[in-house]
């Protein structure tokens, strides 16, 4: 029902066994939307207006779009790089040799994709690579672990391989991605897709624009390691931005960029954090967090980036949050400030992610920080300084560091720890998600 100028529907629920009004009003120039949950269920319609709000949503519309590259509005922005001098043309980004385009967005959530549509020039395939590099939140620095990309050759044959170089120590190879159905150097356009299903399963995909069922694909899916059950072999990195780069050879154009979100609109839970929730090349049952979800037949969105602070977390937080409308935000970090900051500047971040949250109408829940056994004096003087006051600060939060102890809160058990001392194992991650099931069971009510 339109009631001004500006909404362009309102939608009421009311049923009999609610105890609110669920209220969505999108706007009529579809830039966000907000959900506002009211407090009587029985009150007449024309009564909404005076009830009060007792929790409000503001995400942005559509809910599940990370972002959709406009490139007109974001060439040479921080979001956007394009390197050693490629050019546009106001319609797509045109890169020759050694020249790149990278977002330095995250792909954090377990379940996300990339989108990128391009075109080689000429009829001429040059060397090129499309994926994702990973950029630790909010710098420009590469980490080339964290790309998974596909090498297409000029020979006209495409290998899959971490790392962005064409060969050494960055660029390992992983299989090979049988193009030769597809005529690439066709000049027509062409859509790469890179589809994150957890952290142990890739899907990529290449198809002509014009004839989307000719597809060339290939699934990544990383296995229990035979010799240890707590590890995974095979699997990538769990984050990364969008990324494009032309070696030599000719000239590719880029017409899209997009990214987007894959996992539940509305999760009971998210998960946002360091490896703890990436969990890479761990045993999924490693990580309370994949315990929790399968606890909630998926219902619950996980979002991880190895040695991320409280700070980095953030970065990826403000954006990602507009994805998506959780109704508890689990603050997973605390690890790696204990090793690289000082308590002040993890309380500060701390409390600015607590904000974030609860300014887009979730429940923040809290860890402690473990006193990982890889530790040291430091380390240990951090979560005696950090845990009581994460304890007193009146939220409800897991205490790992309780759960990863040998009974005394402090000292790490090396029994709930692989093999670097630093990550929960089978057991580990078992201890924790047993807090959560006595001590936070609501996490589990769906």
């Amino acid at each position: 029902e339109t009631v001004s100028q500006r909404p362009a529907f309102i939608t009421l629920t009311a049923p009999e066994s609610a105890a609110f009004i669920g209220v969505s009003v999108r706007s009529g120039d579809a830039q966000n939307m907000v959900l506002s949950e009211l407090a009587d269920s029985k009150a007449p319609v024309e009564q909404i207006s005076s009830l009060p709000v007792v929790k409000s949503h503001v995400v942005r519309e559509p809910l599940n779009w990370l972002y959709n590259m406009d490139f007109k509005r974001t060439m040479g922005g921080s979001r956007l790089s394009v390197e050693n001098g490629g050019t546009f043309d106001g319609e797509k980004v045109v890169l020759g040799s050694g020249q790149s385009i990278t977002c330095r967005d995250q792909v954090t959530m377990d379940k996300s994709k990339v989108v990128i549509e391009f075109a080689v020039q000429n009829n001429v395939i040059p060397s090129f690579l499309l994926g994702i590099n990973g950029y630790y939140a909010n710098t420009a620095l590469a980490i080339e672990d964290g790309a998974l990309c596909v090498w297409f050759r000029s020979d006209g044959t495409a290998r899959v391989q971490m790392g962005t170089g064409q060969q050494g120590a960055y660029a390992t190879y992983i299989t090979d991605l049988d193009i030769s159905g597809l005529n690439i150097s066709s000049g027509r356009r062409f859509v790469f897709t890179f589809e994150k299903d957890t952290i142990n399963k890739y899907i990529i995909s290449v198809y002509d624009a014009l004839t989307p069922n000719n597809v060339a694909s290939v699934t990544i899916q990383a296995t229990q390691n035979p010799q240890d059950a707590n590890l995974y072999t095979g699997g990538c990195r769990g984050w990364g931005g969008p990324y494009a780069l032309c070696n030599s050879g000719g000239n590719i154009e880029i017409y899209r960029i997009q990214m987007y979100s894959t996992a539940p609109t509305y999760p009971h839970v998210a998960i946002w954090g360091d490896s703890y929730v990436e969990n890479m090349g761990r045993n999924p049952a490693c990580s309370y967090a994949y315990l929790l979800r399968d606890a909630l037949d998926g219902d619950a969105l996980l979002s991880g980036q190895g040695g991320a602070t409280a700070t980095q977390t953030s970065y990826r937080l403000a954006k990602e949050i507009n994805a998506c409308a959780p109704q508890y935000v689990i603050l997973n970090v605390g690890v790696n400030d204990s090793f690289n900051v000082s308590v002040d500047t993890y309380k500060t971040a701390l409390l600015r992610l607590i904000e974030m949250v609860k300014e887009k109408g979730a429940v923040p829940i809290l860890v402690t920080v473990p006193n990982v056994p890889a530790g040291n004096s430091t380390t240990r003087a951090f979560c005696e300084t950090a845990n009581p006051w994460v304890r007193s600060l009146g939220y409800d939060y897991i205490d790992i560091a309780y759960a990863l102890s040998t009974g005394d809160g402090i000292t790490g058990d090396s029994s709930k720890f692989v093999s670097d001392a630093t990550h929960p194992n089978l057991a580990g991650g078992q201890a924790i998600f047993n807090y959560i099931k006595a001590f936070l069971p609501y996490l589990l009510w769906k």
